[in-house]
C-alpha cells in the first residue's frame, strides 16, 4: 500500500508526509533489529546497521514496484539472493 501511495500521491504533501513516516518507521524497526543482532553477536561489530537498514528498506519498497511487472519475479529473486548474501557477509 505504501508503494501505491507513493506513486499515486506524489503531488499531495500531506499524503507524502504519511508515506515518509511509514518508510522511516520501517527503516527504524529494521535498524533496531540489526542493532539487537549486533549486541547479541549475531552481526559483526563492524557491520553498519544503519546502512543495512536503509538498503533493506529501499529494496523492500523497490520489490513492491517490481512485483507489478510481468518479469518482476526474476528481478525480485535476484535482489533477495543478493540481500541474503549481504546480510550473511555481515554476520559472524
Amino acid at each position: 500500500l505504501t508503494v501505491t501511495a507513493m506513486v499515486e500521491t506524489r503531488d499531495d504533501p500531506e499524503a507524502l508526509a504519511v508515506v515518509a513516516s511509514q518508510v522511516e518507521r520501517l527503516e527504524r524497526g529494521i535498524q533496531a533489529a540489526l542493532l539487537k543482532a549486533q549486541d547479541l553477536g549475531e552481526l559483526r561489530a563492524d557491520a553498519k546497521p544503519r546502512q543495512l537498514a536503509g538498503a533493506l528498506t529501499t529494496a523492500i519498497y523497490g520489490m513492491g514496484l517490481l512485483v507489478r511487472l510481468p518479469d518482476g519475479g526474476g528481478r525480485i529473486a535476484s535482489v533477495v539472493s543478493f540481500l541474503i548474501e549481504s546480510i550473511d557477509d555481515a554476520g559472524v
